[in-house]
């Protein structure tokens, strides 16, 4: 049943995010009536940014500044998109795909094949939130030696 449970809320979570996603699709265009393709690439601006400074300078504050970077990555495309003769949506549309294009291959170039964890926000060592936690497995006797 614990199983059911946990599955349950990776499934909700998920789905939570792929909403959250929509509605900012949906935001941008209804205000804009331009479909942005860069809002993914300037999310993983902001999670890049967080993922490298998480380690030196904690969660809470690299996730501010990551945010901070994305709105500042926002505005810098705002900007672009401003020089842009109003009602051309095509070229509105291109011009995001150009950032979205060059945002995606300089932070490829440099996460690389990193696995860039930002480590435990909430401090217990163990996942999960103030309601429940679940406790860390523990590795069988003969996996220990090889963790």
């Amino acid at each position: 049943m614990s199983r059911l449970f946990e599955l349950a809320v990776i499934g909700v979570s998920l789905g939570s995010i792929y909403a959250l996603v929509a509605v900012g699709f949906a935001v941008i265009f209804k205000g804009t009536r331009v479909v942005n393709f860069a809002q993914g690439s300037v999310l993983l601006l902001g999670a890049y940014v967080v993922a490298a400074l998480s380690p030196d300078t904690g969660f809470w504050p690299a996730l501010g500044i990551g945010l901070a970077a994305g709105a500042l990555c926002g505005l810098v495309l705002y900007g672009l998109v401003s020089l842009v003769p109003q009602g051309d949506h095509m070229t509105l549309s291109i011009l995001t795909i150009g950032a979205d294009v060059l945002l995606a291959t300089e932070l490829a170039r440099r996460i690389g094949s990193r696995v860039m964890p930002t480590g435990d926000p909430w401090g217990t060592g163990s996942p999960g939130s103030a309601a429940w936690s679940s406790p860390t497995p523990a590795s069988p006797p003969c996996c220990r030696r090889c963790w």
